[in-house]
């Protein structure tokens, strides 16, 4: 877990390291202490299962983002809030105030709800039991993204203990809606304009090539669904020599879809 921690504050240290706003000297030595009941937590994590797109787990969904304010609440972070959206699914935002009233913010957006794990009989072990196997960890969601929000709650703790946010605001956005397409994120974020305003906002989504290789992903393509038709003439045209002059509505459809790159 310790290659993971690091992993999950790298985008910190790349972007305000250089401005002098923080300081990971004493991050480390913080967390090797820890590596056991770093783990222990991710389990606890990983046992909520937090399944936006399932009507049954409603009830987790609001258990899970509680969970998520307890971590934030010892991790060092003064205003935490579990926030209503118009769907059953709360955010939960958490901010830690340096004392420098020039300190940039720098605000981390993760979630907290998961796949489903149906059918569970095609899993080795209990999905939502964190097992481990080969020097990994396996269990609904570690990955995709209670690994990463965990890493980096733990990550930041270990730089605010250590003195290092000194001169960084930092705040903690977990939704948990992202798996089904975050539905109601877009009113929650107009609603909210103030208690998120920041000067970098970094994603904890994402994934490292190796155990040891952290890495910052500069971009991710979205998702879309949409209905499209396409016509050009009011009646149907027979083959002919207007064919040339006539835009054929399938090879419209054709070039729309081409330019989805």
């Amino acid at each position: 877990m310790r290659a993971l921690c690091v992993g999950g504050v790298i985008a910190l240290l790349v972007c305000c390291a250089p401005l002098g706003a923080c300081d990971l000297s004493g991050a480390l030595d913080y967390m090797a202490s820890r590596q056991e009941s770093y783990v222990d937590e991710l389990k606890e994590f990983v046992a909520l299962p937090s399944v936006s797109g399932a009507l049954d787990k409603f009830d987790s969904m609001r258990k899970t983002a509680e969970w998520v304010a307890v971590r934030l609440r010892k991790a060092g972070f003064q205003d935490i809030s579990v926030l209503d959206t118009n769907g059953p699914c709360p955010a939960v935002l958490g901010t830690l105030s340096a004392q420098d009233p020039d300190a940039l913010t720098v605000l981390f957006y993760g979630h907290y709800d998961v796949q489903p794990a149906d059918p569970e009989s095609d899993w080795s072990s209990p999905p939502f039991e964190l097992r481990s196997h080969g020097g990994s960890v396996y269990g609904r969601g570690v990955s995709g993204n209670k690994g990463g929000v965990a890493a980096a709650l733990q990550g930041l703790e270990a730089i605010a203990r250590s003195g290092g946010l000194e001169r960084l605001n930092v705040k903690v956005l977990i939704e948990g809606e992202k798996e089904i397409l975050s539905p109601f994120f877009r009113e929650f974020v107009s609603k909210h304009v103030s208690e998120l305003s920041c000067d970098l906002a970094l994603s904890l989504l994402g994934s490292q090539p190796s155990p040891t290789s952290p890495a910052l992903t500069l971009g991710f393509r979205g998702a879309a669904a949409m209905d499209i038709r396409v016509s050009a003439l009011a009646r149907e045209l027979r083959a002919g020599p207007l064919d040339g002059a006539v835009q054929n509505p399938a090879a419209a459809l054709v070039a729309m879809l081409a330019s989805l790159r």
